[in-house]
């Protein structure tokens, strides 16, 4: 049993989490620019950039994860070579430099952030469509222009309906950033994998990465409610019961002083 959880493994599948989250951040981070582009797009009055969006956003939303991650690793290679024959041997008049092949953490951070960009514009898109066109339509009879509707009038509720979705988006990808393990990015599931070929202990070893990624998704649950609370101002003034009940407190203390002292 000693062999079972060494301080190296231990070490092993910490380093492996830190790499996991800071996969999904950078990923979520670039994830969220893809999807506010998209989703502007989406809402284009040109026919061509609304149908580039919503080519992008229907063919990352059909198809698998794994399937983009292993097509941005190994296929990227082949078209950089088609391209460099086809397109630019011919304007150059000579060979072209092939750009070197993507890195394994290049390769899934690309893939998964196209893939939860795609999603995300639905979540941008249905939050801006949320509101009502009465408030923007108010908003502009008071003399306002565009960028102020938006900035003033439309992102502001818009941005505390996206919240919830994104959370859960977020911590979605979390749990998908395992699938980096495939192309042999030393996350948490590769860590765990590697520690198991170690100490043959699969049971335990699967059971101590399940723990990790349970409290990584706990702390990111945490932090997407907080940021709901942050968001509303309703909920906001109403998230410090203990300091209104102190309140209440001393007001009734000092009430009662009073008619004792005009008694």
């Amino acid at each position: 049993m000693s062999n079972v959880v060494t301080p190296a493994i231990l070490h092993a599948l910490l380093k492996g989490a830190v790499l996991s989250v800071e996969l999904s951040v950078l990923t979520y981070g670039l994830a969220l620019l893809f999807g506010l582009i998209a989703a502007l797009m989406r809402r284009s009055r040109n026919v061509v950039v609304k149908g580039v969006a919503r080519f992008y956003i229907e063919l990352f939303r059909g198809t698998p994860a794994l399937v983009q991650i292993f097509f941005a690793y190994f296929a990227t290679p082949q078209i950089f070579a088609w391209l460099n024959r086809l397109v630019f041997e011919p304007l150059s008049g000579g060979r072209v430099m092939i750009p070197p092949p993507l890195s394994p953490f290049a390769a899934a951070v690309l893939a998964l952030s196209m893939g939860y960009g795609a999603y995300l514009a639905e979540v941008i898109r249905a939050g801006i469509e949320s509101i009502h066109k009465g408030q923007v339509e108010a908003a502009a009879s008071l003399g306002l222009g565009g960028r102020d509707i938006m900035r003033f009038v439309v992102i502001p509720p818009a941005i505390r309906l996206m919240i919830p979705p994104f959370g859960n988006y977020a911590l979605a990808l979390l749990k998908d950033s395992s699938l980096a393990s495939t192309i042999s990015v030393v996350e948490l599931t590769l860590s765990t994998e590697r520690a198991i070929s170690y100490n043959y202990q699969p049971a335990m070893m699967w059971a101590a990465a399940a723990v990790i990624y349970l409290a990584l998704s706990i702390v990111g649950s945490f932090l997407f409610s907080y940021l709901e609370v942050v968001a509303d101002p309703i909920r906001r003034r109403r998230g410090r019961p203990l300091t209104r009940l102190a309140t209440a407190s001393e007001g009734a203390g000092a009430g009662t002083g009073d008619e004792e002292g005009g008694a």
